[in-house]
């Protein structure tokens, strides 16, 4: 999207500079660059756009924005991993986009607990595990776990706590009973379709008797 952008840039600086058939010549032969004259229907309908569509060395370059609103679609640039998007983006389910950090998927992030979805594996009871990196910004301790979890849509058993001292990380895991997930037909990491959780946190001395920060419901997709 940025690239287009700017080549539209050059097309408005050589209508100016009345260059509009020739870009450059060199050893390798000519670029050609054609504009002019170039309608857009979308659905039946003539589409008037922002910047003026062109040809450039054979390949028709169309303004992205106004072909997707066009057609119903929003279009997003998300300069961080480099990705235009068009239409629907990918989303956690109430908790908003998954962002993508140096470690994996952030799933959760309230300010004082982050946690990171690293990926799946298997432990050393062949049982599965869904890979997580807790992060403690506060100076507190706390107690992290997940509570309501399905896989698969089908509720099941996990073991997923983990103690984080204030300002350090651990890393922790969603723990699945295989004998039991074998049941719903998850037997490896292929079978894993999504999970669904809920992640709340305590102060470590208040465990037995203080509130929990509760997220909204978290969805993976695997």
């Amino acid at each position: 999207m940025k690239k287009f952008f700017l080549a539209a840039a050059c097309v408005l600086t050589l209508t100016h500079c009345g260059c509009f058939s020739v870009l450059a010549k060199d050893n390798d032969g000519i670029e050609t660059l054609e504009y002019g004259g170039i309608n857009i229907v979308a659905d039946g309908r003539k589409t008037a756009a922002a910047e003026e569509p062109f040809i450039f060395n054979g390949v028709l370059y169309l303004p992205l924005e106004d072909i997707a609103k066009a057609v119903g679609k929003e279009v997003r640039w998300d300069k961080e991993t480099a990705t235009v998007y068009i239409g629907e983006t990918p989303v956690q389910e109430e908790i908003g986009e998954i962002k993508k950090s140096e470690n994996g998927n952030v799933i959760y992030d309230s300010g004082d607990i982050k946690v990171t979805y690293t990926g799946v594996s298997i432990d050393d009871f062949d049982d599965l595990s869904i890979d997580l990196l807790i992060e403690n910004n506060s100076d507190k301790n706390y107690l992290v776990d997940v509570i309501d979890f399905s896989v698969n849509g089908y509720m099941a058993s996990q073991y997923g706590s983990c103690e984080v001292v204030g300002g350090k990380k651990a890393l922790s895991a969603i723990t699945l009973d295989r004998s039991e997930t074998a049941k719903f037909g998850i037997s490896s990491p292929a079978d894993l379709k999504e999970a669904e959780f809920v992640i709340e946190y305590y102060e470590t001395d208040d465990y037995l008797y203080g509130e929990p920060v509760k997220s909204e419901i978290i969805k993976l997709n695997f």
